[in-house]
């Protein structure tokens, strides 16, 4: 143990850079400390008021702070721009990480965007959409923004300036380019919301609150119905003459919160009604529906007798959610506090970290040795 820190809401997202961590909170607030801050308890060296944070006397790990009227959805550091995603639909989009003192980023705040305080820079512009942006990910060349009423927004570059960073007009089915801006490319309008999005071996896969997901050759096309799919209550299928959609997989009653590429698998969490689960699929997966060739029994997973794409699954009392994968370590997050660390992928078939969960704790199951370590946070 290096350090901790007891802060008063929940935090939603942390981003290291430029030398500096960025913690932003459920209420709103951001901090910004030098590198990562210091060791023990409060280890940032920081006191916590209703509007933001003060330096402990003595210390200097605080830079600087921010505080915004509603809540942070997520935050996002992006080729030297940072990103502040608000509960109200505004997004903001900052050089580098901003400044320091209260109000680093040097912005009025009113209902439907931002102005620069006069003398800085910070700010580069920002956007109100109808709904909130839960999340971003910039895959080759391209910025995927999705948000908590189905749509999904693809970007060429990162956008401009000023207010209205996108140069966009929004509907309630989607999105269209303001004349002479090319920064939109394309969008997309789903029956579900959107929870993850990665982008491996050439594909984009995209996993859904609904159970869904999605895989999609490269980043799929333009305007919209960007992916040219059609969507049924469990599936989709591609539209004729577009070759974006590859093939779709359902899991009944799940959220698919997590994809991540581990070694030569993709590992996908999960949370079910009675618990959660991670399924580990072989390099890509195959085509057309079902495209994991697997067959669910409550919250446990198998092949479908023919194919090959399944590699083993898991299954907890609690749902997953998060993947991290490091160091030849994975780390899984749980929605009842526990963290498990997995050497490198695991095994195979069910059970194929070999451990037994509890409310508090998991047990290793001996002779296997795929577990490494856990820890429970309440």
């Amino acid at each position: 143990l290096l350090g901790s820190q007891m802060f008063e809401s929940y935090v939603v997202d942390v981003v290291y850079a430029n030398n500096t961590t960025m913690v932003a909170f459920t209420d709103g607030k951001i901090l910004k400390v030098t590198g990562t801050g210091g060791g023990g308890h409060n280890m940032f060296a920081v006191t916590e008021s209703v509007s933001g944070f003060e330096t402990v006397p003595g210390y200097n790990y605080r830079i600087g702070d921010a505080k915004f009227n509603h809540k942070i959805s997520c935050l996002k550091f992006i080729n030297n721009f940072t990103f502040i995603c608000l509960t109200d639909g505004k997004l903001l989009k900052v050089n580098g990480t901003g400044g320091s003192g209260h109000n680093m980023f040097a912005v009025t705040e009113y209902i439907n965007h931002f102005d620069t305080v006069q003398n800085y820079n910070y700010r580069v512009g920002d956007a109100k959409f109808m709904g909130a942006v839960e999340g971003m990910e910039y895959i080759a060349g391209y910025l995927f923004v999705w948000f908590d009423n189905g749509k999904m927004l693809k970007i060429n570059g990162l956008g401009g300036g000023g207010q209205d960073i996108f140069a966009v007009f929004e509907t309630v089915q989607g999105f269209s380019s303001m004349s002479g801006y090319s920064y939109f490319s394309g969008d997309i309008k789903f029956s579900g919301n959107v929870l993850t999005v990665k982008s491996i071996g050439g594909y984009l896969f995209i996993g859904f609150d609904n159970g869904k997901m999605l895989k999609i050759n490269g980043t799929g096309g333009s305007g919209h119905n960007m992916f040219a799919v059609n969507e049924s209550v469990n599936s989709f299928t591609g539209i004729s003459g577009y070759n974006y959609y590859v093939g779709d997989e359902y899991i009944a009653g799940a959220r698919i919160t997590a994809i991540e590429k581990v070694n030569g698998y993709i590992i996908i969490g999960i949370i079910l009604p009675a618990g959660g689960a991670a399924i580990k699929i072989i390099s890509v997966g195959g085509t057309a529906h079902n495209m994991f060739a697997i067959q669910q029994s409550g919250n446990s997973f198998s092949t479908v007798q023919g194919y090959s794409y399944y590699k083993g699954d898991a299954s907890f009392i609690s749902g997953v959610t998060g993947i991290t994968f490091f160091h030849a370590t994975m780390f899984i997050e749980f929605s009842n506090g526990l963290l498990l660390k997995i050497y490198n992928d695991g095994g195979t078939a069910h059970n194929m970290f070999a451990v037994n969960m509890t409310q508090t704790s998991f047990d290793n199951i001996s002779p296997y040795t795929y577990y490494v370590g856990e820890q429970y946070f309440l």
